[in-house]
């Protein structure tokens, strides 16, 4: 697979072909997130104040996903 990506680098029309499927993943990752905003996973006050405080020290402070997910994981352990 990486021999035939460093192969066809350069050609405009696969170039254009993963710039494609970069938006559709990105797409697809949204999607996901969006379905999992309801009420059952929402299911007091703290769970949507724990997700925004996940998602704003992630883009603000450029932390680590996988850091983010672990910390939100003990808060989410200790508080329930």
């Amino acid at each position: 697979m990486s021999y035939f990506f460093s192969r066809f680098r350069s050609n405009k029309y696969f170039a254009w072909a993963m710039t494609g499927v970069r938006l559709l993943s990105v797409a697809l990752i949204g999607l996901a997130a969006v379905s999992l905003m309801n009420h059952e996973n929402f299911i007091d006050y703290f769970s949507p104040l724990l997700f925004l405080g996940a998602l704003f020290l992630s883009v603000r402070y450029k932390l680590h996903p996988v850091f983010v997910i672990a910390v939100a994981a003990v808060i989410g352990i200790f508080i329930y």
